[in-house]
């Protein structure tokens, strides 16, 4: 796809769609930290509790790519804007729920608006730029995400420990205003298409992500009976989902788009960067405050260092992006990623939180490379007629891997120490080392998947011709 128009609103429709991104980002991790309280208030169990986490997951997630099918019925404008006000009022419901069932429907609520918020973006930004800066904008894009799903959780605390946990969520409805103005004086109207509905597809990919959510919650908390019986059923929803696929007149996803190198290649690749991402983000306040013994307020600090770089090494990988392809950006960013890892190999119980503040800054500098390449490589790699399929399925895969990344990140920690020693505030002497292991069984599975980011980035490169006006 190459687009050489572009719209005389383009800066205010980014600026708009990021702070969309800023929001829906922000609800994926800010009430990790409040659940405890939430738990409390309510007399819920913690499992029940984790629903108010995982109930938005299997929403947002499982409704995504239906989300950006719906923006092309109905113009990708339109539902973005829907996303938006939908995100206003599912908020303040979740603040003034009077049960643990009203705030686990609020934040499944919550999810479908925040598919309908990032299910579009990718899309708008294709028609708003020309195809010489498209780059630039998919890096600022790309930012808002990361800073979003990384200060979620400082946000979080922040609110709770000055108000309370119901704080958390009305963080939204000033920065919702604020987009709807935007996009209602920005947006440009695009164009829509005429659809049918795959209603098969769009049911069995639901099961198939909620199958695939609940698999890893059961893994991750050790019940393997459960978690055999979810892969079974994962197995047979996604057999499900292709077969539908197959057969339908106008497909949820086209599976041929999938024969497409370029296209597959990098959406696993955004998918392995955000596993290698978060699982750093899951287990270094595990490090800290346990074994360096920081407060949640270093732990906060220690975690914006990766967006604060971010937020500056974007655009410019954006613009490198659109001068040298896509290859380049991601085989540096990710190489930076891993020399990162390697430092945080060498950690110890004796290690201060500087040290890991300045290790997870260089690994923001990776990340910031690579993001915007990605994005770029999965959205030229198609045709225009499928360039909402492609926006949705870069929700899906990053949010996916944010998902395994917590299955993993757990089970790796647990697997270093015992989850009787992990439950203590404090660690010291061999229970800290085993930790410090923990921590570095994480970066050398991120290393991992670092390398085969790489790989697939050259052997999916997209030919020439992809990136000429």
């Amino acid at each position: 796809m190459a687009n050489n128009e572009e719209s005389p609103n383009k800066w205010k429709i980014l600026l708009s769609l990021s702070l969309g991104c800023l929001m829906a980002s922000i609800n994926t991790s800010i009430a990790n930290v409040s659940l405890p309280d939430i738990g409390i208030y309510f007399n819920a169990s913690v499992g029940l509790t984790g629903l108010v986490v995982t109930g938005y997951f299997i929403s947002f997630i499982g409704l995504a790519l239906f989300a950006s099918k719906l923006g092309d019925g109905y113009g990708h404008d339109r539902i973005f804007k829907i996303g938006v006000v939908g995100m206003i009022i599912t908020s303040i419901m979740c603040s003034i729920s009077p049960s643990i069932d009203i705030l686990i429907l609020s934040r499944f609520l919550q999810g479908i608006a925040g598919a309908l918020l990032l299910a579009s973006p990718m899309v708008i930004l294709e028609k708003a730029f020309a195809e010489k800066d498209l780059g630039k904008a998919y890096g600022i894009y790309s930012v808002s995400a990361a800073v979003g799903l990384a200060i979620g959780p400082t946000i979080g605390g922040l609110l709770q420990q000055l108000y309370d946990w119901r704080a958390i969520f009305l963080i939204n409805v000033p920065l919702g205003i604020i987009t709807f103005i935007l996009a209602i004086y920005s947006l440009d109207k695009i164009e829509r298409m005429r659809i049918i509905w795959d209603i098969k597809g769009l049911t069995t990919a639901f099961f198939s992500i909620l199958f695939v959510i609940g698999t890893l919650n059961f893994i991750e908390d050790r019940y393997f009976l459960y978690a055999i019986i979810g892969v079974v059923l994962t197995a047979i929803s996604v057999l499900g989902f292709i077969k539908s696929e197959q057969t339908a007149v106008d497909p949820l996803i086209n599976l041929h788009l999938f024969r497409n190198k370029t296209f597959t290649a990098n959406t696993i690749n955004l998918h392995l960067a955000y596993i290698a991402e978060y699982l750093l983000i899951y287990s270094i306040p595990y490090f800290l405050e346990k074994v360096v013994h920081d407060g949640p307020g270093m732990v906060g600090v220690v975690l914006s260092a990766a967006p604060l770089i971010m937020i500056f090494i974007a655009p410019i990988s954006g613009m490198i992006t659109d001068k040298k392809g896509v290859v380049l950006p991601t085989v540096i960013g990710n190489i930076i990623c891993i020399i990162s890892l390697v430092l945080i190999t060498f950690t110890t119980n004796l290690s201060h939180g500087l040290e890991i503040f300045i290790v997870f800054a260089v690994y923001g500098l990776g990340c910031g490379l690579l993001q915007s390449p990605i994005n770029k490589a999965i959205m030229v790699s198609v045709p225009e007629k499928y360039a909402g399929t492609a926006s949705g399925v870069i929700p899906t895969s990053r949010s996916l891997g944010i998902s395994f990344a917590v299955c993993y990140g757990g089970l790796i920690l647990s697997y270093a120490v015992s989850s009787k020693t992990l439950e203590q505030e404090t660690l010291f002497g061999v229970a800290a080392q085993e930790l410090t292991a923990g921590l570095h069984y994480v970066a050398i599975l991120g290393i991992i998947l670092g390398i085969l980011v790489i790989i697939l980035s050259i052997a999916g490169r997209p030919e020439k011709k992809s990136y000429e006006s």
